[in-house]
């Protein structure tokens, strides 16, 4: 029996790949990088001052890389500011069948704070979520399980009693090195690039608690 549920936020609860990949477009651009769209799906999910280190500046201190990361995340808002996110299509739904069947749920993001708030005030959807665990709250970023095993632990359960959903190969991989079973969504990745997952879904109206708790 499942007990709870873990999200991944960009791109599982809202699909804004297009603002968030414009956010870091913008910040390689300050340093004259030309990003792609297929170098930008190679690091999703990862920590920001992560991809900062490995992409951007790798002499950069620790200090200078969090801010960094904070300019992109302050770019993604001004983004969500000009054209509106909306919730990824079904999740409502889904949330509100959580709730009724007292599943915990909670967040792991490789986001900062102020802009997973932002996402979730924007969705509308912040209370539902009894744990938010942000980029700022682990030392190592996806697809380490810190993240995950945290929220696991704020949530008062075992790996083996939660699912994980994530849109990215570094947080399936963070759920399977957890030991957590994971669904992945295809809003960012192609279903040959999430095969790790135990379900692969293209829509959260695919899912409802009889097949979470069969998982």
């Amino acid at each position: 029996m499942i007990k709870g549920i873990i999200f991944d936020m960009d791109g599982v609860l809202t699909d804004n790949k297009e603002q968030d990949f414009t956010a870091w477009k913008r910040v390689f651009a300050d340093f004259n990088i030309d990003l792609t769209f297929k170098g930008y799906k190679s690091f999703t999910g990862m920590k920001g001052e992560a991809i900062v280190l490995k992409y951007i500046k790798p002499e950069a201190r620790g200090e200078e890389a969090t801010m960094l990361t904070r300019r992109k995340e302050e770019y993604f808002i001004e983004e969500i500011k000009k054209t509106k996110i909306e919730p990824t299509e079904g999740i409502e739904k889904l949330l509100n069948d959580l709730k009724k069947n007292n599943i915990k749920m909670g967040i792991g993001t490789a986001a900062m704070e102020f802009k997973a708030n932002a996402i979730l005030e924007e969705l509308g959807i912040k209370d539902f979520f009894e744990i938010l665990v942000s980029a700022e709250k682990v030392k190592k970023g996806k697809p380490d399980p810190e993240t995950y095993l945290k929220a696991v632990k704020h949530l008062n359960l075992k790996p083996e009693e939660c699912i994980v959903i994530e849109d990215a190969p570094n947080g399936v991989e963070a759920a399977k090195n957890g030991g957590i079973k994971c669904i992945a969504i295809t809003t960012t990745h192609k279903e040959s690039e999430l095969k790790q997952a135990e379900k692969i879904i293209d829509s959260f109206d695919e899912l409802n608690i009889n097949e979470l708790n069969h998982l």
